[in-house]
């Protein structure tokens, strides 16, 4: 599927599955929950396989995109050596993850990250509720984790970019259902 769209990969094949996620949204709220259910086995050898491989592409990569909890067997200190090892060959870095990884990498100074609305929570100590709230934890949390980045957190159903001095809030996109198989990802807009 990603060969079709142009997307060159090279993976480090480890042992079980990689995620199932089943999300439960309230209909009458939007509210969701997740229950994600990992059955990775990652071992050292792939760690420093996967790192090698990292290394490797970085002279010719223009961005590099670092994305996702990190599973059982990494310490989230490893989002901090991919981010270094990229800044340190001058290649920018868009980064998303949860906690405890999310904190690690931000350490290391990504060029632009994404924590959601609770996840900005979990990084300030507090709950993250209103536009504004998510907006001066947004400059908090660059100003403690890293300096000339960009923040987007989702709060009052706007989505935020937070660069020194501007704040870009645009509406999400609306997805009405989500269908996942092995070779397709179909996404049906909502109303």
């Amino acid at each position: 599927m990603l060969a079709s769209h142009g997307v060159t990969t090279d993976f480090t094949p480890v042992e079980g599955e990689t995620r199932t996620i089943n999300v439960i949204v309230e209909e009458a709220t939007g509210d969701q929950s997740t229950i994600i259910g990992s059955t990775l086995r990652i071992h050292a050898e792939h760690i420093d396989q996967l790192l090698a491989r990292f290394q490797q592409a970085l002279p010719t990569a223009s961005c590099v995109v670092l994305g996702g909890a990190v599973p059982d067997g990494v310490e989230p200190a490893f989002y901090a050596t991919l981010i270094t090892a990229a800044k340190q060959a001058h290649v920018p870095v868009i980064f998303d993850s949860s906690m405890p990884g999310l904190q690690a990498g931000l350490e290391a100074g990504p060029d632009f990250a994404k924590p959601n609305r609770s996840e900005l929570g979990e990084l300030l100590g507090r709950e993250v509720q209103t536009l504004q709230e998510a907006y001066t934890g947004a400059l908090e949390v660059r100003g403690l984790r890293y300096e000339d980045d960009a923040v987007s957190a989702r709060a009052e159903d706007v989505a935020l970019a937070v660069e020194p001095g501007s704040l870009l809030p645009t509406r999400p996109l609306r997805i009405a259902s989500l269908h996942v198989s092995e070779a397709q990802l179909v996404i049906e807009p909502g109303p």
